[in-house]
C-alpha cells in the first residue's frame, strides 16, 4: 500500500501523491501536483500532519534542503517531532524526504511561457511604436 493509498484508509483525505513514507530519499513522497497554484509546500505540510497525526506525535521544521539526486529534486525536511495526547516522548528530530520533480517541472514551464508572452508583448509594443513615428 503507497502513501497515498494508506492516507485514504486511515483519513479518507485522497491527496495528489504517490511513493513511499518519505523516511528516506529512496521512499520519498512523490508530489504528483500541487494544485492550480502549484502550492507544494502547503501539500508537504498537510502529509506531514496527517502522518503526523497517524503516529500520535507532532512537529516542528527546522529546516528545509533542495536536494538534487540523479535528475530528481527533493524537499528534506528536518523536523523536530514530540508527543503528543498523552504520548511522553523525548524532543527528537527526523527527515522527511518529498519528490518535487515535477512540480519544480511546471514552475519552470510556467515561466519559460511566462518569458515567451514577454518576448511576444515587446514586439507588438515595439510594432506599435514604429507606427506611431
Amino acid at each position: 500500500m503507497d502513501i497515498r493509498e494508506l492516507l485514504m484508509k486511515a483519513f479518507n483525505k485522497d491527496l495528489p501523491i504517490s511513493g513511499g513514507m518519505g523516511n528516506s530519499i529512496e521512499e520519498a513522497v512523490i508530489l504528483e501536483s500541487a494544485g492550480p497554484m502549484n502550492d507544494y509546500l502547503s501539500l508537504e505540510y498537510q502529509v506531514m500532519d496527517l502522518i503526523s497525526k497517524g503516529r500520535d506525535v507532532s512537529w516542528e521544521l527546522k529546516r528545509q534542503l533542495l536536494v538534487v539526486k540523479d535528475d530528481r529534486k527533493y524537499d528534506k525536511l528536518e523536523v523536530a517531532v514530540k508527543g503528543i495526547n498523552g504520548n511522553p516522548m523525548p524532543l527528537r528530530l527526523e527527515y522527511h524526504y518529498y519528490d518535487i520533480t515535477q512540480c519544480l517541472n511546471v514552475l519552470r514551464d510556467d515561466n519559460q511561457q511566462n518569458d515567451e508572452e514577454m518576448i511576444k508583448m515587446k514586439l507588438f509594443l515595439d510594432e506599435m511604436l514604429r507606427q506611431t513615428e
